[in-house]
């Protein structure tokens, strides 16, 4: 699944962007019902140049201009706490690193790219604090 924002809670936006409202449509059917759910998204938008080089090393020519990480999130599409009470897996897949919710709520980061400095390109860009 895509995500706009998603914020230090876990919870997602998803259909709510800045001057315009998409319909959820079955977003939300499907990730209140499966038991993995996976929201695979760039760090940051508008702008964001990335490359790989070889063996797989992931370098950050340009950053985007917009977090997709924010404190709170403009609208709730999906919600942390109704995933974490149903026991659902949740996984947040980026350019750069993989984060995981946790079942007390928030963000662990679980997996970092190679070429990725985890201090600046993730942990400093973030508005909230993370698990590591």
């Amino acid at each position: 699944m895509g995500a706009l924002e998603v914020d230090k809670e876990g919870n997602v936006n998803a259909h709510r962007g800045p001057g315009a409202f998409a319909g959820i449509g079955g977003f939300a059917n499907i990730t209140a019902k499966t038991p993995t759910v996976v929201f695979c998204f760039s760090f940051t938008a508008k702008g964001l140049e990335v490359s790989q080089k070889k063996g797989g090393i992931v370098e950050i020519e340009k950053e985007g201009s917009i977090s997709k990480f924010v404190d709170r999130v403009k609208s709730i599409s999906f919600s942390a706490r109704r995933a974490i009470a149903n026991g659902q897996k949740v996984l947040y897949v980026t350019e750069r690193c993989v984060f995981r919710l946790t079942p007390k709520g928030g963000l662990k980061l679980i997996e970092v790219y190679p070429g990725i400095d985890v201090q600046k390109d993730i942990l400093d860009l973030l508005p909230f604090e993370v698990e590591v």
